[in-house]
């Protein structure tokens, strides 16, 4: 791997949460976001670094290890799935991102935020809300792409967005294998500011 001073050209790195990460029943790691982008953007290696249940503060801390350690020329950031229920307000979500942004762009990577995508539960995706609307701001105020999915999702008819998703019990916020894919052909169409693009 190469450190902090030397990008690997084309390499990518995919920060976040259960969300990022993918894998689920029924998903597999091909199958997930991360590698679906990688090939189509042509990402060599393309890393997820999703964790399940991370929260913008434990993706902080872990961010030159599980990230910039691999010298990315993209780093896509997504959080705020877990921030509300853990009791992170918006402030110290604001600050954590921006700090990740920060220790990218300080490498040279291309940025990209990624927002908080529907969940079904009515209570979840209401304070989730808040940080769709951070997350959409600093891509504005930092200078980052910005991957934005919710638009399309919820534009999507109720029996289609719920076919798109894998069971979860009271939340129903993971994309399922036809989801990824779906998601995945977004990527640099332009619609609702959905990017991906290559550094």
């Amino acid at each position: 791997m190469m450190g902090f001073g030397g990008q690997r050209e084309n390499c990518a790195v995919f920060h976040g949460t259960s969300i990022t990460l993918g894998v689920r029943s029924g998903v597999t790691a091909a199958q997930a976001l991360p590698n679906l982008v990688g090939i189509s953007k042509s990402y060599v290696p393309s890393i997820n670094s999703g964790i399940g249940s991370n929260t913008s503060t434990q993706m902080l801390t872990r961010f030159e290890s599980d990230c910039l350690a691999y010298g990315p020329s993209m780093v896509s950031i997504e959080a705020g799935h877990n921030d509300p229920g853990a009791s992170i307000n918006t402030a110290t979500y604001s600050a954590n991102i921006t700090e990740m942004v920060r220790k990218a762009k300080i490498t040279g990577a291309r940025v990209t935020l990624w927002v908080p995508i529907y969940a079904q539960d009515g209570t979840l995706n209401s304070n989730i809300a808040p940080y769709r609307t951070v997350m959409r701001n600093l891509a504005t105020f930092l200078s980052c792409d910005l991957f934005d999915l919710y638009d399309d999702i919820v534009a999507l008819d109720a029996s289609t967005q719920n076919s798109y998703y894998t069971e979860a019990p009271g939340s129903g916020q993971h994309l399922s294998a036809a989801g990824l894919a779906w998601a995945s052909g977004k990527v640099g169409t332009g619609a609702y500011a959905n990017s991906f693009l290559s550094a």
